[in-house]
């Protein structure tokens, strides 16, 4: 704690109330709060005070008279004290103005005392004890008339709760002025005396028309009644200025809430939400136990823009697709703003249901024919746009780039759609759109979901909201998750069912009766999957191989992760089957394109055959290469099993390519025995 102040000089030392005074010292405070008091001579002059430093003080006298002390009191140091003295003088009296003429200056008339206080207050300078005072009773008062009255310490005894027999003492007692004046008077003089009293009242109320004090009442009377007249207009005139100058008052100090509204009402046209919560909090936080009336309609007023902008918020919510930040975002600021509800689960619902119906829309477009792109159009695409995959020499995979969504994003190349001028061959067929459709669309629209209930649940979601029951919102985590689990694995069956019915063509027949109901009618795909859709599999594949992958890499349940394993498996092994089926044919049709030109090799010459042989097995060795031999992120390694079927089926490669060459080297001489050739690796 601080010193004490101290107090050593002041300037004047003397002068009239309101008089400027110069106070300095030591430890006079650390800033004007830190003052709480000051007083000259018992009368408080904080109200005028002016903080110049910790050794100086400025303020305005007050009304004491005499010699006065200096007390200084601030909180860091207490009660001080004082060596010097200030003069407080008596003001002079000012003469009265006539409030009829005019006058070019304000008189302060504080201290201007009324015709009959200036003879009370002549009265009151001259001594009680040396005063005449006339005896009520018609005798003096003098030692004389008291001779053998009652000692004063018996009186005292007699009247325990005080009196006096000085008539102009405040605590008279008329029986004890009787026994200690008159006590030796006759009761005939007594009686006398009492009819010489009520005479000289009687003549004083004649000599004033009345009883003093019922006088004395009538001219106050007659004083306001006059002087309510003569300043009732500028009394008026005042009482508006205070009410319109407290009006301002209030109007500056809670400026932020008169101006809230337009303000809530711009930065909603602005989309500015961060700054429309922050103010409804402070809001809520400051007036929200207020009983003043116009302070409620404001507040009432601002609910309703707040209720609009909820139902704003919650329908943007809904709105789908969208990126999961503003998702965030939306969450966020419905929380702030008070909703009722738990926003967060009701848009991951939202979100489920979307996601449903996006692979149920798509599956009916493309079962029905009626097949169009994301933003609604049904132009197709450049003929150039489409590149078929071609057969015969250098075919490459990279021939079928365009399905792997490479140069744009996926959802944009999964929309390719056929020319109808051009030959079935030229472009994807329809299932394989549709697996492209829905792979890519799952691909990109899945991990935000999962993300999302990821952040529901752990909490992350809700970081940095003001209005947070957090014991409640975990409980309805724990409880929501379960429910989380069974939309996931509903929408992924969906999925997994969509693939192996476009695929297999017995798979919807195997599927549960609950399965069937929520999958609905499948109609199959008219198209031939080993003479349409072959040359388009293996690229199919590999979108549903990542789509796979990446589902690894979220927090779904271990039954979601087998199902999408157990399909990549199923479709690598097809992909496999229909590899070796189609180069099979393609062997077995080389005597058709053999043309018997002979070119130079090195060492001899040679025919077209060898070359397209060559060109086929390089190209099934690629793709079996990529679909089984390397897996992707988070994808079991293919079986053994399968690598010994691979293996053996393309020894049986080999046993037709040794066909084909019997096939030309005797197709001429059928009449001769046929010369089996065989090959040996």
């Amino acid at each position: 704690m601080a010193e004490p102040p101290t107090v050593s000089g002041v300037s004047p030392r003397e002068g009239f109330p309101g008089t400027k005074v110069t106070i300095r010292g030591e430890n006079l405070g650390n800033s004007k709060g830190d003052v709480i008091g000051l007083t000259i001579g018992s009368v408080s002059c904080v109200a005028s005070l002016e903080y110049v430093s910790a050794k100086k003080l400025v303020c305005l006298s007050g009304t004491a008279v005499g010699k006065c002390q200096i007390i200084v009191q601030t909180s860091s140091g207490g009660e001080g004290t004082c060596t010097v003295v200030f003069n407080g003088l008596v003001p002079e009296r000012p003469p009265l103005l006539d409030p009829e003429v005019e006058s070019d200056e304000w008189k302060d008339e504080a201290f201007a005392p009324l015709p009959f206080m200036k003879q009370e207050a002549k009265a009151a300078q001259i001594p009680i004890y040396a005063r005449k005072v006339t005896d009520p009773l018609g005798g003096a008062s003098d030692k004389s008339s008291r001779k053998g009255g009652q000692p004063s310490d018996q009186l005292s005894a007699l009247f325990p709760n005080g009196g006096s027999s000085n008539i102009q003492a405040e605590d008279f007692n008329s029986i004890w002025y009787l026994i200690e004046v008159h006590r030796n008077t006759s009761f005939a003089n007594v009686k006398s005396g009492l009819r010489n009293l009520r005479s000289l009242i009687q003549d004083e109320s004649k000599s004033v028309g009345g009883s003093i004090t019922d006088a004395t009442e009538q001219h106050l009377a007659n004083c306001k009644k006059f002087a309510d007249k003569m300043f009732a207009d500028v009394l008026s005139y005042k009482a508006r200025a205070d009410a319109m100058r407290n009006a301002l008052t209030i109007l500056q100090r809670y400026r932020f809430l008169f101006s809230l509204p337009r303000t809530i009402e711009v930065n909603i046209k602005k989309e500015d939400y961060d700054v429309v919560t922050n103010d409804y909090y402070r809001a809520k936080s400051l007036f929200s136990g207020t009983k003043v009336k116009v302070f409620t309609k404001v507040l009432e007023e601002v609910q309703k823009q707040v209720k609009s902008l909820r139902d704003d918020l919650k329908k943007k919510l809904q709105v789908l697709p969208t990126t999961l930040d503003n998702q965030k975002k939306i969450i966020k600021y419905l929380m702030d703003l008070d909703y009722e509800g738990d926003a967060a689960w009701e848009c991951i619902c939202n979100m489920h249901q979307w996601l449903l119906k996006r692979l149920f829309n798509t599956k009916t477009d493309y079962q029905k024919g009626h097949i169009v792109s994301s933003s609604g159009d049904q132009t197709p695409l450049p003929h150039d746009e489409i590149i078929p995959p071609s057969r015969g020499h250098a075919r490459t995979m990279s021939d079928l780039s365009f399905l792997s969504g490479t140069g744009s994003t996926g959802r944009d190349k999964a929309n390719l759609r056929p020319p109808k001028d051009l030959d079935a061959d030229s472009c994807p067929p329809r299932r394989i759109l549709f697996i492209k459709e829905i792979t890519s669309f799952l691909m990109e629209r899945l991990p935000d979901f999962c993300k999302l209930d990821q952040a529901y649940y752990t909490g992350s979601l809700f970081q940095g909201v003001s209005s947070l029951d957090e014991k409640r919102q975990k409980e309805s985590c724990e409880a929501n998750h379960p429910k989380f689990e069974s939309m996931i694995m509903e929408i992924v069956e969906t999925y997994t069912d969509m693939v192996n019915c476009s695929l297999y063509v017995n798979a919807y027949d195997q599927l549960s009766k609950g399965r069937k109901e929520r999958l609905g009618d499948w109609v199959p795909f008219d198209e031939n999957l080993l003479e349409k859709c072959g040359a388009w599999l293996p690229q199919t594949i590999r979108e549903i191989r990542k789509c796979v992958s990446s589902l690894q890499g979220l927090p779904l349940p271990s039954q979601v992760i087998d199902m999408s394993q157990e399909l990549a498996h199923n479709v690598r092994e097809l992909c496999s089957d229909t590899l070796f089926i189609r180069a099979s044919n393609d062997i077995r049709a080389l005597p058709e394109r053999e043309d018997w030109q002979v070119h130079a090799e090195e060492g001899g010459t040679i025919t077209s055959l060898p070359v397209l042989f060559e060109n086929l097995v390089v190209e099934i060795l690629l793709s079996l290469k990529e679909v089984i031999v390397e897996s992707l992120p988070g994808e079991p390694k293919i079986s053994d099993t399968l690598l010994g079927q691979s293996l053996e089926r393309f020894h049986d490669l080999l046993e037709d390519f040794t066909v084909c060459i019997n096939t030309l080297a005797f197709k001429d001489r059928s009449d001769e025995k046929t010369v089996k050739i065989r090959v040996v690796l």
